[in-house]
């Protein structure tokens, strides 16, 4: 689990606040949206959260590992998926880049929780847009597990609009994946995300930053209280909850 309190951020320490007093939890076992307009500092948020960024004011509080996974990963040529994974476990790897055993199962482990069973060894030339950023999706996963053994487990996945640019069946498929995931390894997982009639159904709670620059959070996994939280966020759209 990881939380903020009175949480206060900007791109640099001394700036301006981007966003202010932000008070949020994303639960283990939990997958999480974070959705607002463009710019209004969801990706500095999660920046700040994942420590890439210094909070301007507040605490961040939290247990395990936090890794986001970043945007724009470009599909190498010559590498085949496995080799994708198992690159993005550098960290883990000895000096001479070689991986251990448990680094190995953990990245076969994370391929197959991601619905990746069978094509490790396929080009990332030949894979389709949903199969890459569910790959890259496993990467994460599996860092995440290597990383919170030694820091008393828990652990966080922060992902930066993993659903950008699929078709509606590849962004179904990868936030019912986030949602097996976040249960199967006890991980919180926050996502961004602007396709929010999609991720609404896969996650249990919603973060939203409103026109205001306020954030705020549904009480529960109700959709009464999901619906709410996006009338508060996207006033202009007009919601309606229905039993």
């Amino acid at each position: 689990m990881i939380s903020t309190h009175n949480l206060s951020v900007g791109y640099f320490p001394g700036a301006t606040p981007i966003l202010g007093e932000v008070n949020i939890s994303v639960g283990q076992g939990h997958c999480t949206l974070l959705c607002g307009a463009n710019g209004c500092g969801k990706t500095t948020l999660m920046r700040t959260i994942c420590g890439t960024l210094k909070p301007l004011s507040g605490t961040i509080e939290g247990t395990g590992a936090v890794i986001m996974l970043p945007t724009g990963i470009p599909k190498v040529k010559g590498f085949t998926l496995g080799d994708m994974v198992r690159t993005m476990l550098l960290r883990e790897s000895s000096w001479m880049g070689r991986l251990s055993l448990k680094a190995r199962e953990a990245a076969a482990y994370s391929m197959d929780l991601l619905g990746l069973k069978g094509l490790q060894d396929r080009n990332l030339s030949t894979l389709s847009d949903g199969q890459f950023q569910r790959g890259c999706i496993a990467g994460g996963l599996c860092s995440l597990m290597l990383r919170r053994e030694g820091e008393n487990g828990g652990g966080t996945l922060i992902l930066d609009e993993p659903t950008a640019f699929l078709d509606v069946e590849g962004k179904d498929r990868v936030l019912e994946s986030l949602k097996e995931a976040a249960g199967e390894l006890d991980a919180a997982i926050l996502l961004s995300s602007h396709d929010i009639f999609t991720a609404i159904r896969h996650c249990d709670s919603i973060i939203g930053i409103t026109p205001e620059g306020k954030t705020i959070q549904s009480e529960g996994a109700a959709w009464e209280d999901k619906i709410k939280t996006l009338q508060e966020t996207f006033p202009a759209l007009r919601l309606e909850f229905k039993e």
